[in-house]
């Protein structure tokens, strides 16, 4: 009796272990996920700013998220 005890505790206690690494496995994912979104942000701001630079010749410090460029979009579609 005692020997199976002690299996249902093991099994138990290996439960919480592939539990607790794939909980941290998911984190891990998660974080690597949110690195890589901001990182093709930062590429796509610079892509925008390198684009305004050579269209207008002024360079741009700052780019607001969808603001500041509707003009320039607004005449590449018509002009």
């Amino acid at each position: 009796v005692y020997l199976n005890e002690n299996r249902a505790v093991m099994k138990t206690l290996v439960g919480l272990l592939r539990l607790c690494k794939w909980f941290s496995y998911q984190k891990s994912v998660k974080l690597r996920r949110n690195v890589a979104k901001g990182v093709k942000n930062k590429h796509s701001e610079k892509k925008i700013q390198k684009i305004l630079v050579l269209k207008n010749g002024i360079p741009i410090m700052r780019l607001h998220r969808h603001g500041g460029c509707e003009s320039l979009h607004a005449n590449s579609r018509f002009g």
